[in-house]
């Protein structure tokens, strides 16, 4: 039952996105095509598409358009947040082809734990540029989303029973917690060397207000462990972004989203 309603709530969303996701973004959906025809012949290369061909750094440029892409409005919060989720999901799908690519005969299914993450971290290493734009324009893409659920799970509060509301509620009162946390995590890691986690950082830390009012106040503590560790392991060049985190995430008042749990 509760799998049944959290689809019909993800069924929901992409109904939504129909309309709007159509509207003037012909130049998305061919770059997003192009890409996957790129991407299709990898495995046959043995390597991912990179920046450093002109083509692939124009279809990147045109899905990780931020300023295209993440101010769309049609009035209609529905729509819009329909709009939102489908192109945040399809910039995750082209960030799992990329840090699960492989080249190899033997399916990821069949290797070990260890192994995969090997395979996911190096990886990580070889498409750092490429993750760094995926990852970044992704994180902008979700905090817009928070506003917009804010508003679609009042209304699922005022609509429906408190045994439902709490089922179909789950996916967008976890997405924000979990999106934060990997971001900060994977970032702080230097994974993708101190220039990208520096890109990184810095969306988060502009952003960190917003997603803060949609986290639990259980979840701020998590970043704010996270935060205040790295903080002083890492170089001082990502201090004040950081600090920024921390001030953001040391609230304790639970509005917006965080209210609605």
């Amino acid at each position: 039952m509760k799998r049944l309603i959290q689809s019909l709530f993800m069924g929901c969303l992409f109904v939504f996105s129909i309309p709007t996701f159509a509207r003037e973004l012909v130049e998305y959906v061919i770059a997003a095509e192009q890409l996957n025809n790129h991407i299709a012949r990898s495995n046959s290369i043995g390597a991912m598409p990179k920046l450093d061909d002109k083509n692939i750094a124009s279809y990147f440029s045109i899905l990780t358009d931020s300023a295209g892409l993440l101010d769309v409005t049609s009035n209609n919060h529905e729509k819009d947040l329909g709009y939102y989720n489908r192109v945040c999901v399809k910039t995750v799908d082209f960030m799992g082809l990329y840090i699960f690519f492989n080249p190899s005969e033997t399916p990821i299914s069949r290797l070990s734990s260890q192994n995969l993450l090997e395979l996911m971290n190096k990886n990580k290493v070889n498409y750092q540029n490429e993750l760094t734009l995926l990852n970044n324009f992704n994180i902008k893409c979700e905090a817009k989303t928070i506003p917009l659920l804010t508003i679609f799970a009042q209304n699922l509060k005022s609509n429906f029973p408190p045994e439902v509301f709490q089922v179909m509620s789950k996916s967008p009162f976890s997405f924000a917690s979990n999106n934060f946390l990997s971001n900060l995590s994977q970032a702080c890691s230097l994974i993708y060397g101190e220039e990208n986690s520096s890109k990184l950082l810095t969306t988060l830390a502009e952003l960190s207000r917003g997603y803060a009012e949609a986290l639990q106040i259980e979840s701020r503590h998590e970043v704010l462990a996270i935060a205040k560790a790295e903080q002083k392991k890492l170089p001082a060049r990502f201090y004040i972004y950081l600090q920024k985190i921390i001030d953001e995430m040391s609230t304790e008042s639970c509005e917006g989203l965080c209210a609605l749990k």
